[in-house]
């Protein structure tokens, strides 16, 4: 294909609505490209209840993109751990920009198809040059077809009973850790359980007491356990319910790490309606027995600040530690991308999953001005991915394994550190 940076402007299909498909359509679109966006959800996504680090690329990326001018995050200057008692017993500075998903994804839709919610007060008008944006919602991706200059992209509607065919220059694959894209062209790569979980929920933080508040206040907070193995983390974010960054109305987003053996599964997973879920056992379906044991386990294990907000906590849910990790990235002569989750799954730990999603987009940026070819834009998300998913397995066996694959791991880590770096002074030379 003619390369991003040269020829007319091209028609592109995104595959994903989600943060990742909406990064790279507002990106395309702003530099003049049509974008149509395919997202299997017939209505706007519901809350996710769930925070976001916003890490240096995504603070990037939105310094370039958002053109709504209000602000989107809470300045946490302080990470520390705490001891059984919850008093601090070490910690360190340094500011992470805490935000959560239902912030982030209204921000972006009032940036590239004009959303109005009651998340983002200035919704951006159109921009000069820039391309059309089409976001359409219950439509699920049947087929991917190479057939020369252009990609065809067969659709079904939710209910599969109408399918029709789309065509184009490009396409973005964004559509998640369970990609159909990646399942397509490589069905070798899997999704592995981990073996562990992580159960999570938000509290407000007028719910609590003021003594817990105190110690969560402005700060990332992590408690590691022993006995068993686990560890937990907390950190504050805006409402779910209009974004309200002031402090006392912002909330309790934590994420408590625990090991479930792969036989377990199917009874945790299994919600109050009897259906099982594979990944993610959404708000408000744990059944109350699988609730009440974990809240016997809190009040024996975790120090009392964590205590109160696990017992105050309404709406929990869980989700399964996965991970995967492509080989490609590019398909059909660079005509289709592999980007974000659906390219490589990380383990949580390293708050790195949008990062990787802003990170491919300002790649392509650089593709499309000229500073990069799409093959060492492939490279680099290969790369980034390959170390950062090591990374994670690093950090997730500090808290829930043994130090045997602790030092494992990390021994892999350094390895592929140090051969990226060898590889990279090749390269340069």
């Amino acid at each position: 294909m003619e390369t991003l940076s040269t020829g007319p402007k091209k028609n592109i299909i995104v595959i994903g609505g989600s943060l990742s498909g909406l990064m790279h359509a507002i990106l395309f679109k702003r530099h003049g490209h049509n974008v149509h966006i395919l997202e299997a959800a017939s209505s706007a996504r519901a809350s996710h209840a769930a925070g976001i680090t916003a890490r240096d690329d995504v603070l990037e990326y939105m310094r370039l993109y958002d053109l709504t001018e209000e602000p989107w995050y809470i300045n946490s200057p302080d990470t520390q751990f705490i001891n059984k008692s919850g008093a601090r017993i070490r910690g360190f500075k340094k500011v992470l920009c805490m935000t959560s998903w239902s912030v982030l994804y209204h921000r972006l839709r009032a940036n590239f198809d004009g959303l109005e919610s009651v998340f983002v007060k200035n919704v951006p008008g159109k921009v000069e040059n820039e391309g059309r944006a089409i976001f359409e919602g219950g439509v699920r991706v049947a087929d991917v077809v190479d057939v020369g200059k252009e990609v065809e992209v067969r659709v079904r509607d939710e209910h599969g009973s109408e399918e029709r065919t789309m065509r184009a220059d490009l396409v973005i694959a964004a559509d998640g850790s369970n990609s159909f894209i990646r399942h397509k062209m490589l069905p070798e790569i899997q999704t592995k359980y981990s073996g562990y979980v992580a159960f999570r929920g938000c509290v407000p933080q007028n719910a609590v007491s003021e003594k817990t508040l105190a110690t969560f206040i402005d700060k990332l907070t992590i408690f590691k356990g022993s006995n068993p193995k686990s560890y937990i983390l907390l950190y504050n974010i805006p409402d779910d319910a209009k974004g309200n960054l002031t402090p006392g109305s912002q909330l309790l987003n934590y994420v408590w790490y625990w090991n479930v053996p792969q036989s377990e599964l199917p009874n945790l997973m299994t919600d109050i309606h009897g259906h099982t879920h594979r990944n993610m056992l959404p708000i408000g379906l744990i059944r109350p027995e699988i609730w009440d044991v974990q809240l016997a386990h809190a009040r024996s294990l975790l120090p009392p600040p964590f205590i109160e907000v696990i017992e105050k906590t309404t709406q929990p849910f869980v989700a399964l530690v996965n991970e995967h990790m492509s080989t490609r990235a590019s398909f059909f002569d660079s005509k289709m991308l592999l980007v974000g989750d659906a390219l490589s799954l990380f383990r949580p730990h390293v708050a790195l999953s949008t990062n990787q999603a802003a990170r491919h987009c300002l790649g392509l940026k650089k593709v499309m001005d000229g500073e990069m070819s799409l093959r060492a834009w492939e490279g680099d998300a290969l790369r980034y991915a390959k170390a950062t998913g090591l990374l994670s397995v690093v950090v997730g066996n500090f808290g829930q394994n043994g130090i045997g694959k602790l030092i494992l791991s990390v021994v892999r880590y350094l390895i592929c550190i140090v051969g990226q770096k060898i590889s990279w002074l090749w390269r340069k030379n």
